[in-house]
C-alpha cells in the first residue's frame, strides 16, 4: 500500500503560465513538453532577429516579444490542465532542472555577449548615412580587451586583435564608462591625422574618397 503523499502530481497551472511568461522555453519544460521549448526557443530567436533588422521601420514590431510570451503562457497552461496526474515528471520539469537550465543558458548568453559577440544599438546619428540612427550592430568582442556583459566586467586586458583603419569600433567615453560610442577608426598609434578644407589626411597623404551616390535623409 503506497502513500498518496508521494505519488506524482500534475505541474500547476499558475506555475506554467508564469514560467511561460517569464522565460517562454521553461514553461514548456515543466508542462514536459521539450521539443515545444525548442519550438518555442527558436521562435524567440527568430523574433530577435526580425526586431534586430525591421524594428527601425517598423515600431510596432516592439510588441512580438510580449505577444510571444503571453500566448506561451495561455500555451502552457492549456497544457498544464490535460496533463495526466500519476505520470512521472521527468528531470528537466522539476524545480531543480528548471533551475539548472535556466542557470546554463544564462550563463551562456553571458560568456557569449562578453566574449564572443554582442549586439549594440548605435545611439545617435552622428555616423549618418552610413550608419543610420537605432541601427543594430554586432559587436566582435574577443581579442579587444574588455570583456563585460550586462554591466559586469568579467576580463580586463590588452587588445591583441589587428586594428586597421576604417574599421568600425565601440568603446566607452573616458570621463563616462556608462555611454558607449561607436565610431570609425581612422587613425593607429604613432599616426598623424589632419582635417582641413574637408580634406583628411593621414600622414600628409589625402584619404581616399569614393562616392556611393547622393544621399537624402
Amino acid at each position: 500500500m503506497s502513500d498518496s503523499s508521494s505519488l506524482p502530481t500534475p505541474p500547476k497551472p499558475w506555475i506554467a503560465g508564469l514560467l511561460g511568461f517569464v522565460c517562454v522555453p521553461l514553461g514548456m519544460l515543466y508542462v514536459r513538453r521539450p521539443r515545444l521549448a525548442g519550438a518555442y526557443l527558436l521562435v524567440g530567436l527568430v523574433v530577435g532577429l526580425v526586431q534586430m533588422l525591421f524594428l527601425r521601420h517598423l515600431p510596432v514590431l516592439s510588441v512580438l516579444p510580449l505577444a510571444v510570451a503571453i500566448g506561451c503562457s495561455m500555451h502552457a497552461v492549456a497544457l498544464s490542465k490535460d496533463a495526466p496526474a500519476l505520470t512521472r515528471r521527468p528531470w528537466y520539469s522539476r524545480w531543480y532542472g528548471l533551475t539548472g537550465i535556466f542557470a546554463a543558458f544564462f550563463g551562456v548568453i553571458v560568456l557569449a555577449r562578453a566574449f564572443v559577440i554582442e549586439p549594440f544599438r548605435f545611439p545617435s546619428g552622428s555616423m549618418l548615412p552610413t550608419i543610420p540612427e537605432g541601427a543594430h550592430l554586432l559587436v566582435r568582442k574577443w581579442g579587444y580587451g574588455h570583456y563585460d556583459a550586462f554591466g559586469l566586467t568579467l576580463a580586463d586586458g590588452t587588445i591583441s586583435a589587428p586594428l586597421q583603419r576604417g574599421d568600425m569600433i565601440v568603446f566607452e567615453y573616458p570621463q563616462e564608462r556608462d555611454i558607449d560610442y561607436g565610431k570609425r577608426l581612422v587613425g593607429l598609434p604613432g599616426d598623424e591625422v589632419s582635417y582641413v578644407d574637408h580634406v583628411l589626411s593621414i600622414n600628409g597623404v589625402a584619404a581616399p574618397v569614393v562616392p556611393v551616390g547622393t544621399y537624402q535623409d
